[in-house]
């Protein structure tokens, strides 16, 4: 090859040098730039995903905190057990599980763990507020859940009893309403205690009224301190506050995501910028190759040339 080159007039070795070094240019481009374009493409495909990940949790916060706002004392949710806001929050957790999915399968070692943990914590987002949405419409508003069952059978009671001839057991049921509003309002729990004793109270006086189904009256009596110890029980199971039942387990599961997310979000903008760096070296890299194979070859040119001037 060495000897096919040396008797070849000098153009075409000028040909031959100039057309070997385009191509062992080209191709070297080609492959370093086809390997930081991917690695580019893929950075900034994880840093728009982990942007859709913080937005669409940020728009289920939001639809959450509505749905606690404004279903809780509607109607048409405590019928139909689901609303706007709740199907809103359904969807956008649904979409970041997703995008988690997506990330997991970009992501590997300590990365893919952290993206994992984030998808157990979305997981368990979603569990725990199904959980509370639950409880809250057994409680019920108004005419529906416990609360509409605890309110109907009171109003049975009163209206089991006439008002004439009756004022001392009217005020008794009067003294009972206030004082369960006084606990649902203050949360004191020596309104319970108070309520008991009213009840027990009211079960005396109806034993001591005739013309009434006493029966039927006490059954009421019965059924409103049943439905009002389920109400207890399902208050302990949500919580009063974020400090307390699944509230609590809630508050710190939104507390774990924050930071996660946060994390996520940051490391995926540090690959993104790290990959556009890495794309600019690889650039420098390539023209400062070509530079120097063109160099080598018109030096090789150039000095075979020059040997056979010299020899003549």
């Amino acid at each position: 090859m060495k000897k096919w080159i040396s008797d070849q007039s000098i153009i075409v070795k000028l040909m031959v040098t100039g057309g070997a070094t385009i191509l062992i240019i080209i191709m070297l481009s080609a492959m370093i730039m086809a390997y930081f374009f991917y690695e580019s493409y893929t950075a900034n495909k994880i840093h728009i995903i982990a942007n859709n990940i913080e937005r669409q949790m940020f728009l289920a916060r939001i639809a959450e905190k509505d749905f606690v706002k404004y279903d809780l004392i509607d109607t048409d949710f405590h019928r139909t057990g689901t609303s706007d806001h709740l199907e809103e929050n359904r969807a956008q957790i649904s979409d970041v599980h997703a995008e988690i999915l997506d990330l997991i399968k970009l992501w590997s070692g300590a990365k893919e763990r952290q993206a994992e943990e984030l998808l157990t914590l979305s997981d368990q987002y979603r569990h725990l507020f199904s959980a509370i949405v639950k409880t809250y419409r057994e409680i019920g508003f108004k005419d529906w859940g416990l609360l509409g069952e605890w309110r109907q059978a009171i109003h049975n009671v009163e209206r089991a009893v006439p008002q004439s001839n009756h004022s001392e057991f009217h005020e008794a049921i009067l003294q009972l309403r206030r004082l369960e509003k006084d606990y649902l309002l203050r949360g004191d729990e020596k309104y319970l205690q108070e309520i008991k004793i009213q009840l027990s109270f009211l079960r005396s006086l109806i034993s001591e009224i005739d013309n009434i189904d006493r029966t039927a009256t006490l059954q009421e009596i019965d059924q409103y301190e049943e439905t009002f110890e389920q109400y207890l029980m399902l208050q302990k199971k949500i919580g009063r506050t974020e400090k307390e039942g699944l509230q609590k387990d809630f508050a710190v599961v939104i507390a774990k995501m924050k930071p996660a997310i946060d994390h996520i979000y940051s490391e995926a903008k540090g690959e993104s910028q790290k990959a556009l760096q890495a794309l600019i070296a690889a650039s420098i890299i390539i023209y400062l190759l070509g530079f120097i194979l063109g160099g080598a070859g018109f030096y090789y040119f150039a000095r075979s040339i020059s040997t056979r001037l010299t020899g003549l």
